[in-house]
């Protein structure tokens, strides 16, 4: 009996320090601004990191990923990627994949600006996002993409994070948040030099709903990108009972009708959306009443990058593997032994994190399609001080890589 009394205390105070940790972070960011404040944009990056990579990551994350294949609804988008031939294969679109959460983690995580508090005496500071933009620029720049192209995608990685986050998140961002988020994303899009962007967020956003409107319709080239980036997405899960292919059906449950039809996927039964619906509401609940918040960060690249050896030159890691495990460190200590189980009860062995995924990391500078990896790379680092409007030194220049 006393057993269960102090069981039940235990519970109730929990949940009660629950209640009182959980808004925290809210309530002290609502007492330093109004939802109308103008921020910088360095403001804006900071309080959007905090919802990034503590308050709400699931939902964002997950919206990131929807502006992506959002993307593949509109034709011409559809059609030049396919042109690229990045996307018609599994391993080609796991290496754009990795290289795309590499760039995007990076300038979401590292300072715009460059400067770090920590900062050495040499001037260093951060430079990872400016460079992180440049490559993307330099990229880019090989393809005949449409100014409302570039647009209609910047207006995805805003909006479509924001939508998820109020369906599907333990709260919705407040007014100061999504204004930061979308400050945050409009400076990343002034850096790459997309014109005529929207000045106000229901602007942007009527823009992009009117774009939707007339531009996603129905495609083949939508129709094969979907289905091949669900085939990635899904890679990991068996094929056994019909695993995979329910997965399958559960991710397009998610998908708005609009894109759904542009994708040529099949409309899925009402039992199952309210399914997947019922899932999601009940991790938010769950999350709210249940879960402390967060105490560390989360994170697909690294904030603080450890030194590196003297001879060797500097990269950076992954923190989490995908289903390709590119720039994911070789396992050791316990995930070691987990790896050795796996491999030993069928698990394949060309994705084990080694050489061939470059598990000892990635250069900003490098990053991109193979056929360019040692292309571009004084013209980045230009680029990347014009945008941050000094030079390039420490372990991020060009100088700091191991000529060997």
């Amino acid at each position: 009996m006393m057993l269960k009394i102090l069981l039940m205390a235990s519970l109730v105070v929990y949940l009660l320090l629950v209640r009182l940790l959980r808004y925290r972070r809210l309530r002290e960011l609502e007492r330093r601004y109004q939802a109308d404040t103008k921020l910088t944009p360095i403001e804006a990056q900071r309080i959007a990191q905090v919802a990034i990579q503590y308050e709400t990551p699931f939902t964002l994350e997950l919206g990131v990923q929807s502006a992506l294949f959002k993307t593949y609804g509109i034709p011409s988008i559809a059609k030049l990627l396919l042109s690229t031939n990045q996307m018609s294969s599994l391993g080609n679109l796991g290496r754009r994949t990795a290289d795309t959460t590499a760039i995007i983690g990076t300038f979401l995580c590292a300072p715009l600006d460059g400067y770090v508090k920590h900062a050495t005496n040499d001037g260093e500071g951060d430079p990872r996002a400016a460079i992180a933009i440049a490559r993307l620029n330099w990229i880019h720049g090989h393809y005949n993409i449409s100014n409302d192209d570039y647009l209609y995608t910047l207006s995805l990685f805003i909006f479509e994070a924001i939508r998820w986050t109020e369906r599907y998140e333990w709260r919705p961002l407040s007014g100061i948040e999504k204004l930061a988020v979308f400050e945050t994303w409009v400076e990343v899009g002034k850096r790459m030099g997309i014109e005529d962007i929207p000045v106000s967020y229901h602007e942007f956003y009527d823009w992009a709903h009117n774009y939707e409107e007339m531009n996603m319709v129905p495609s083949e080239d939508s129709h094969v990108l979907g289905n091949t980036t669900l085939d990635l997405l899904l890679h990991g899960f068996p094929e056994t009972l019909g695993i995979r292919s329910f997965l399958k059906r559960v991710y397009i449950c998610l998908l708005d009708e609009r894109l759904r039809i542009a994708l040529k996927f099949p409309v899925q039964p009402s039992w199952l959306k309210s399914l997947v619906q019922t899932v999601l509401h009940a991790r938010a609940a769950f999350v709210r009443h249940g879960c402390l918040p967060r105490w560390r960060p989360s994170l697909h690249v690294p904030i603080d990058v450890p030194p590196t050896l003297p001879g060797k030159t500097p990269r950076i890691p992954f923190l989490h593997r995908e289903a390709h495990p590119w720039y994911y460190p070789e396992p050791r200590g316990l995930e070691y032994l987990s790896e050795q189980v796996k491999l030993k009860l069928g698990a394949e062995p060309s994705l084990y994190p080694g050489p061939t995924w470059k598990s000892q990391g990635y250069r900003l500078e490098e990053i991109g399609p193979v056929r360019y990896e040692n292309e571009g790379h004084e013209e980045v680092m230009k680029e990347a001080e014009r945008i941050l409007g000094r030079p390039i030194v420490g372990r991020w220049s060009l100088k700091a890589r191991c000529p060997f």
